[in-house]
C-alpha cells in the first residue's frame, strides 16, 4: 500500500484512472496517463466500455501538471479510502485509482458518499 505525503505530488504517478456510474443515466471511465507501452501519454474517455475519444498527444509536463492538482485536492481534505451512504439506492458511485510503476495503484471509492471538494476533482475531467 502506498502512503501520500502533502508535496510529494508525483510519487511515480504514471497514471489517473476515474469512473463514474450513475443509475439509469451514465457509465463513463476516464484514463490520463502513459499508455500500455509507457511511450506515450494518452487520455482517453469510455461510455458503457466503447472509446469516444483518445488523444495522444500530451507532454510529460501537461499530465504531471494534472497529477498535480489531482494531489492538491486528494490531500487537502485528505480523502478517506471509501465513502458510502447505505441509506440511498439506485445513486451515484465512482471510483480513482492513481497507477504507479510494476503494478501499485491506490484507490479511493465511493457509493452514493464522496469527500466534500469532489466536484472539485470531477471538474478536471472535463473534456
Amino acid at each position: 500500500m502506498l502512503d501520500y505525503e502533502k508535496g510529494d505530488y508525483m510519487n511515480g504517478i504514471i497514471g489517473i484512472t476515474y469512473y463514474n456510474h450513475n443509475f439509469m443515466r451514465s457509465n463513463k471511465t476516464y484514463y490520463f496517463g502513459y499508455d500500455e507501452e509507457n511511450e506515450k501519454i494518452i487520455r482517453k474517455v469510455c461510455s458503457f466500455g466503447v472509446r469516444e475519444s483518445l488523444s495522444e498527444s500530451f507532454s510529460k509536463a501537461e499530465f504531471e501538471a494534472f497529477a498535480e492538482k489531482v494531489m492538491d485536492i486528494i490531500a487537502s481534505e485528505p480523502w478517506k479510502r471509501e465513502y458510502e451512504d447505505p441509506h440511498v439506492l439506485d445513486g451515484n458511485e465512482w471510483k480513482v485509482t492513481l497507477h504507479y510503476p510494476q503494478g501499485k495503484v491506490k484507490t479511493y471509492y465511493g457509493m452514493n458518499d464522496e469527500p466534500d471538494n469532489f466536484n472539485d476533482f470531477v471538474n478536471l475531467w472535463d473534456v
